[in-house]
């Protein structure tokens, strides 16, 4: 979750990194003259060390959308979560 203040410039950079890869990929696969189990392990590896780094992320189900930056950096502390809580509650 990107704070509303940030979101499109956070997007902008995702999808500009997104391309970047896709621009590396064709040298990634062009690494089989150097074993044919290169590329495979390249493009196997770097999508499960992301696996793992998500299970870092702070869990968001029941917190509202981020306005400030502010919001943004305390995310997944006690704080958030408690004020999202009591303003769910009727």
């Amino acid at each position: 979750m990107f704070p509303t203040i940030v979101r499109n410039a956070a997007i902008g950079i995702a999808s500009m990194l997104a391309r970047v890869g896709a621009m590396v990929a064709p040298f990634v696969a062009g690494l089989r003259p150097h074993g044919k189990w290169c590329a495979p392990v390249l493009f196997g590896v770097f999508p499960i060390i992301a696996a793992f780094l998500c299970l870092l992320l702070p869990e968001t189900k029941g917190v509202g959308f981020l306005t400030t930056l502010e919001d943004g950096e305390n995310l997944g502390s006690t704080n958030v979560t408690q004020r999202s809580q009591r303003a769910n509650q009727p």
